[in-house]
């Protein structure tokens, strides 16, 4: 039925004569408004909408057999014909797409949304896609995530999403997601841990009236729901006093969201803008967009930032796309190359998108470096060289593959047995660390599991280099069975495989790990090449050894075992990963008689010293022409300055790897920049070339000695092969494995055709012919795709070009100097201010352990933000238990050096401590 005013259920009606109280001490919650804040215009429409649930309850009411009945499954919704959930409905017109046009409705350029935030955003994006299966969390979970969001509970909240118990767009009782109750509640940090795993707001949400109505309705049919419960007990039911107050509940908590939604809908202002919009060119076709925090939330948190680019500087059309606010950076891709796109960003809260702010730039055109350059990518050429030479040996039927002898591969290396390095001649040994206890390493009695491989240390540079090249492709060692013995260049690499095929065999793989760049010369004349690799201990299944210390094989007073440390913390140092992003890298040569070596830094010693510039890799045209030209004279007009942010960070970072090295700060000036192109050794990772002055690189020494103890020099041939592996390993195999290849079929032909008589001399001239092109097409694909080599080539030219670092230092334009004192009641600052739900400022301070000084305790101290250093001694030697306030603390700045300086008592370090992060300085209580 519906009911046609609000008198027909309010709660102070009177019964007729027919009626009798059976339970008069059961009736509606006096403090019940049954309309709250709806009027009699509309009195008819929620009428209409309440119908559903009316049914939904008539329904149940038919089904009580006995005991207490079971509440209804099914959620209040508006109407039948809006039952879909916020995972399905379909996007609104404000989520990428475009936007009406006061003077053209054409679409300057589409773009494609990606970030690294892809849960978060899939999630907000998906609009119509189908809705995928997940496992239903139980009911008593969902409760609790409710509970945890309604009270603001951020830890329980995390604990479960983090397990996976339930899912972030849970839906209540009532239809609500849990980001929609944490809007309406204006829980900030619940709204960023929900966007954080992807949870979405009820897209119809974004019109406010439609939120209103809908809670307006989900209490209006609760109150008639519990208004049936009650008539019910009055005329005689029984079994009803349990589901009277779980529908006694739900209406209070129905109205709790209510009023807090219409009290914060009523306060709540338009926000500001983001701050710091940055543009950056992330491919030919794509821009990087990166924002900072929004200083003014307008009274309700921030949900989502709304993108505009357009063609024109006036956005007379232009697109736009509504993003989560967690969301720092993200990028659009496929727009025109070549085209200006300009930008703009505006928060959005509950009460709509506030004031746009242009990005800085204003705008950027899509572009790449490599359009000033002719140097083409060296990684696709490569590839696509490699590629067509295997080809090439597949047709002709040479493939490696089809030279294999399977029965001599199946005995391959059987000859050879575990030994100890007590005598003269090359040994090839493993170092099998564990990942998990570095300190331990596996170990065949006394020693690494070794082979001997030579008794004569003849050609060793030439053998060594054969090694190196196989470490990189072990499983082609058994390729090599079918070799010559009587030659004996073959007869020693044939040792070398059978050696490598031995240890695999008695190690249980294929994978031997990378060679150690340093052989170990032990005083009995013994020469050990170790190739070291972390593995999994419970994997490892070797035949007569196991995982002992380090310690235990360092007793035994060798070289191998005193470098042990050493040669485990390179293996686990070329692991060490490296983020994405553009990077300056520091070629630093010496000339020695050894050869030319390079410095390497020890903790990434396949990489060249190095410091982050930007997240962003890619380098725009504009930029290169910047850097190249240091003037800021570009040929599209207004684009003279887009050079001067990536010239500057450029600077700095420099400047920074410069000293690392040793070198005084002031030479750093002298260095000049690679401007011949950007080695570009990864899809997302590029690196701009330093090069030093030429007297204070180049120096002659039989044995060159690191600028610091930090790093170490290794043979350019060698870090030629590092560097490549490490960002290009598939590509690099392929090429040792041609290499290997090529050249042993050379050396076998040619000892086969000193061997051929008459007509057999022909094939074997055809395919002698045939490998030797291929193989010299090889080195020479090599030689144009090295990177370090022409670096260091033109490094030692005589006609050395580059661009001076002092040089472009004098043309960048100089950021604006931030002011070292902000007054007390500065709107900037107390807005930066870390705040917990509470309302309290955060300060972080540390402690220094009591068992070393190497070692800070955090501590977050709640305290105002205008508390001096004095007042924040005083607080933490009265929480902190072990600290002792007679002492005589006081408050001090560390850098990550560990010197340290003392701040005044006066000092305010609630307000300073975001300019003290930015520094890298901790707040230590000393």
């Amino acid at each position: 039925m519906a009911y046609q005013n609000a008198s027909a259920i309010s709660p102070g009606r009177r019964r007729g004569p027919e009626e009798h109280d059976h339970h008069p001490e059961i009736s509606l919650p006096t403090e019940f408004e049954h309309f709250l804040h709806v009027g009699v215009d509309n009195l008819e429409e929620v009428n209409d909408l309440c119908k559903d649930q009316q049914k939904v309850f008539h329904q149940v009411v038919e089904k009580r057999t006995r005991k207490l009945p079971r509440p209804p499954k099914q959620a209040v919704q508006d109407a039948p014909s809006a039952a879909t959930s916020p995972r399905s409905v379909s996007p609104s017109a404000s989520v990428g797409t475009p936007a009406r046009s006061t003077q053209s409705p054409s679409r300057p350029h589409s773009a494609v949304f990606t970030s690294k935030q892809t849960k978060t955003l899939r999630s907000f994006l998906r609009g119509d896609t189908p809705r995928k299966k997940r496992h239903e969390a139980s009911p008593s979970l969902v409760e609790q995530a409710v509970e945890a969001v309604e009270k603001s509970n951020i830890e329980l909240l995390n604990s479960l999403l983090e397990a996976q118990a339930v899912d972030a767009n849970q839906l209540d009782i009532d239809g609500h997601t849990l980001l929609d109750l944490a809007v309406m509640l204006n829980h900030k940090g619940c709204i960023r841990l929900l966007q954080l795993f992807g949870g979405v707001e009820t897209e119809a949400y974004s019109d406010p009236s439609v939120r209103s109505r809908r809670l307006e309705v989900v209490l209006r049919a609760k109150q008639i729901a519990l208004g049936h419960i009650v008539d019910e007990i009055q005329a005689g039911g029984k079994n009803l006093y349990q589901e009277h107050e779980q529908n006694k509940q739900q209406c209070a908590r129905a109205e709790m969201i209510y009023r807090s939604w219409t009290r914060l809908f009523q306060k709540a202002g338009l926000p500001s803008a983001p701050t710091n919009v940055k543009l950056c060119a992330a491919s030919p076709t794509a821009i990087t967009i990166t924002l900072g925090d929004v200083l003014d939330h307008g009274g309700a948190v921030v949900t989502k930032y709304q993108i505009q680019w357009s063609a024109s500087p006036k956005f007379e059309s232009y697109n736009r796309l509504e993003i989560p606010a967690v969301t720092t950076e993200f990028t659009l891709e496929g727009l025109p190359d070549g085209q200006p796109c300009y930008v703009r960003v505006a928060s959005v809260n509950i009460k709509g998108a506030g004031p746009g702010v242009q990005s800085v730039p204003s705008f950027l055109v899509p572009s790449s470096w490599n359009e000033l350059s002719s140097a083409p990518s060296r990684v696709p050429t490569l590839e696509s060289e490699l590629d067509t030479i295997e080809t090439d040996l597949e047709l002709a039927g040479l493939a490696p593959e089809s030279q294999m002898v399977k029965k001599a591969k199946s005995k391959f290396g059987s000859g050879a047995k575990l030994t100890k390095p007590s005598k003269r001649g090359l040994y090839l040994a493993c170092c099998w660390y564990d990942m998990h206890a570095p300190e331990r390493v596996i170990a065949s009695g006394s020693t690494l599991p070794m082979v001997l491989v030579d008794e004569e240390l003849s050609d060793i540079a030439e053998t060594v280099q054969f090694i190196q090249l196989l470490s990189y492709c072990w499983s082609f060692s058994k390729s090599m069975a079918s070799l010559a013995t009587d030659q004996a260049t073959l007869a020693k690499r044939r040792r070398v495989a059978e050696a490598a095929s031995f240890l695999q065999h008695v190690l249980n793989t294929t994978d031997l790990g990378l060679l150690y760049f340093q052989p170990i010369t032990e005083e009995s004349g013994a020469t050990i090449l170790v190739a070291v690799q972390g593995v999994n201990a419970a994997d490892v299944r070797m035949r007569d050894g196991g995982f002992t210390t380090i310690a235990s094989l360092q007793s035994k007073r060798t070289n191998l075992g005193s470098g042990l440390s050493d040669i485990v913390d390179f293996g686990r140092a070329c692991d060490n990963p490296i983020a994405s992003g553009l990077y300056v890298g520091l070629v630093h040569p010496h000339t020695s008689l050894s050869g030319l070596r390079l410095t390497v830094p020890k903790a990434c010693p396949n990489m060249v010293p190095f410091e982050l510039i930007r997240s962003v890799s890619h380098i725009s045209r504009d930029e290169w022409h910047f850097i190249k030209t240091h003037d800021g004279t570009h040929q599209r007009k207004g684009t003279a300055t887009h050079g001067s942010d990536l010239a500057q960070k450029l600077v700095a970072s420099s400047t920074k790897l410069v000293q690392s090295i040793g070198a005084p700060k002031e030479e750093a000036v002298s260095f000049q920049v690679y401007d011949h192109e950007v080695i570009e050794v990864r899809s997302d990772l590029s690196i701009i070339m330093l090069l030093p002055q030429e007297d204070y690189a180049m120096t002659a020494q039989a044995h060159v000695k690191p600028p610091t103890r930090a790093h170490e020099t290794l043979a350019l041939r060698s870090m030629e092969l590092f560097f490549w592996f490490r960002f290009q390993p598939e590509i690099t195999r392929q090429y040792a494995r041609l290499y290997l290849y090529t050249d042993n079929q050379m050396k076998q032909l040619a000892y086969e055709l000193r061997l051929a008589i008459g007509a057999e001399a022909t094939p074997i001239s055809h395919n002698l012919k045939f490998i030797t092109e291929c193989f010299e097409k090889l080195n020479a694909t090599w030689r144009a795709a090295q990177f370090l080599a022409d670096v260091v080539g033109s490094f030692r030219a005589s006609s050395r070009s580059g661009v001076p670092l002092g040089d472009l230092k004098k043309s960048v334009r100089q950021a604006p100097l931030v002011p070292s004192k902000r007054g007390a009641a500065s709107p900037l600052v107390r807005r930066r201010l870390t705040i917990n739900t509470r309302g309290k400022s955060l300060l972080t301070v540390y402690l220094r352990s009591t068992h070393s000084d190497d070692v800070l305790i955090r501590h977050t101290l709640e305290l105002s933000p205008y508390s001096t250093s004095k007042e924040v001694v005083k607080v933490m030697t009265r929480e902190l238990k072990e600290v002792d306030e007679e002492h005589g603390y006081c408050l001090c700045l560390v850098n990550p050096s560990g010197e340290q300086q003392r701040i005044a008592d006066e000092c305010r370090p609630v307000l300073l401590q975001e300019t003290w992060r930015e520094d890298n300085l901790r707040l230590v209580l000393v």
